[in-house]
């Protein structure tokens, strides 16, 4: 080795201690947890309902028609940008809902049961009676065996 290389030699495994250092310490450093997103939740009274949100037009106008079913727990909720009074029907639905009518983070109005219909003309009109934002859908029977009612208040998680 000659003696001009050795301060060369020093410098290059002062280097890969270094790294090696840090490589080591890097390993031991907590790792960032990924962030799962969290599915829809919309929570009334402690109550946790699982939904899918319609928040385009289409998804609006489809809502849970032509399905066979809702889960235990399901629903689905609807989203408008600006509060109006949305008017909805049981056109294709194959089960009975109940409509929980939501300004903003308050339940203004219930639609209890609102029944399959056969026909697809002279559909019932369901409306609320106060201004709203949101509008969730559940299996019909969902609001009293939970004890929800006008005035409870909504959480929402998007």
């Amino acid at each position: 080795m000659k003696k001009e290389n050795f301060p060369l030699i020093i410098l290059a495994l002062l280097i890969i201690l270094l790294l090696t250092i840090g490589v080591f310490i890097v390993s031991f450093l907590p790792k960032k947890q990924e962030t799962a997103t969290k599915p829809p939740t919309v929570t009334i009274g402690g109550k946790i309902i699982n939904v899918e949100v319609a928040d385009s037009p289409e998804e609006r106008e489809k809502g849970l028609s032509g399905r066979d079913y809702l889960g235990e727990g399901a629903g689905m909720i609807f989203v408008f940008e600006e509060k109006g009074y949305p008017t909805f029907w049981m056109k294709s639905v194959k089960f009975p809902l109940d409509m929980v009518w939501v300004n903003e983070n308050r339940i203004v109005d219930i639609t209890h049961n609102a029944k399959v219909e056969e026909k697809s003309s002279n559909l019932t009109i369901y409306k609320p009676k106060e201004s709203v934002n949101y509008v969730l859908e559940v299996k019909a029977g969902f609001t009293q065996e939970n004890n929800i009612k006008i005035g409870d208040l909504v959480e929402l998680v998007l």
